[in-house]
């Protein structure tokens, strides 16, 4: 019964242990390289253009705003070329004026798109 407590109460400190150096461990980590929202401009492009279809709206180049989130030393290192802005234009009807979502993609682990200005044209 003795040995039954003993490792019992072992258990519980090397868990109590493990848990506090995770912590710990997280801190510095977070410390040494914290958390930066970043805005990010891009040009948006339009895909999916039926042919012999003219555009009338929009007739200038559209752009979309992110705001960005992941580890200083990441967003530091990012440019528009490491993000795509789309619309596909594919499914729209002719003749009728339709809102339709960007679409933003980023290979980037460790991002967080926070915010997006526009959501669609």
């Amino acid at each position: 019964m003795k040995v039954i407590r003993f490792i019992f109460s072992n258990i519980v400190t090397l868990m109590v242990s493990l848990s506090l150096a995770l912590v710990i461990w997280i801190t510095a980590i977070q410390a040494s390289d914290p958390l930066r929202a970043e805005f990010v401009t891009l040009d948006v492009r339009l895909v999916g253009q039926p042919e012999n279809s003219i555009r009338m709206k929009p007739s200038d180049q559209q752009t979309v705003q992110l705001l960005i989130e992941g580890a200083t030393s990441l967003v530091t290192t990012l440019s528009a070329n490491d993000f795509s802005a789309t619309v596909d234009i594919s499914q729209v009807p002719f003749g009728t004026e339709t809102a339709v979502p960007i679409i933003v993609q980023f290979n980037e682990p460790g991002l967080t798109l926070l915010n997006q200005s526009p959501q669609e044209v």
